[in-house]
């Protein structure tokens, strides 16, 4: 079952899809209903999202920025992209801690799930020479499924920029 959501997630990141997208009766993303995926640059890292979503950049002090991921008005994902996150891993009943690599950059992750909704904390370890930014903290919470999926496509797709 993992191994399908991890190869979904993958898919969608690849095919692309957007918050207007169309579902079929299984759950997946009709082709026909995909957009292409654009890429976002910027220093440190690169996503990519869908063409449906503004990315809301802001930098309230000098040594961090903050991102927001809006799609049809409504926040999906956010990211702090600095050296100093505030990320809390610990595990408490119903969290759960995962660990692992995103495009060869390593990951932990918590994830909160109840009956009524999803949260998951992504941090993320930028393999940065320069010394910042050393990290991106993705977040969600409370979200549709669909939003789930197009928030995950895109913390999958982070990576390091291209060198120019």
């Amino acid at each position: 079952m993992r191994l399908k959501a991890i190869l979904f997630l993958a898919g969608c990141c690849l095919c692309g899809n957007s918050c207007s997208n169309k579902v079929d009766e299984q759950g997946k993303y009709m082709l026909s209903e995909m957009k292409d995926w654009q890429e976002y640059n910027d220093e440190g890292f690169a996503v990519k999202y869908p063409g449906d979503v503004t990315i809301n950049k802001s930098t309230p002090v000098e040594d961090f920025n903050v991102y927001k991921f809006i799609c049809n008005g409504r926040e999906i994902l956010g990211a702090y992209v600095g050296n100093q996150p505030s990320f809390h891993q610990d595990v408490k009943s119903g969290r759960k801690l995962q660990r692992g690599h995103i495009n060869k950059l390593s990951f932990e992750a918590v994830q909160d799930v109840n009956d009524k909704m999803t949260s998951r904390q992504v941090l993320i370890s930028l393999n940065i020479d320069s010394g910042w930014p050393k990290y991106v903290h993705f977040w969600y919470s409370n979200l549709s499924q669909k939003e789930v999926e197009i928030a995950e496509g895109i913390i999958n797709s982070i990576r390091n920029p291209l060198k120019k």
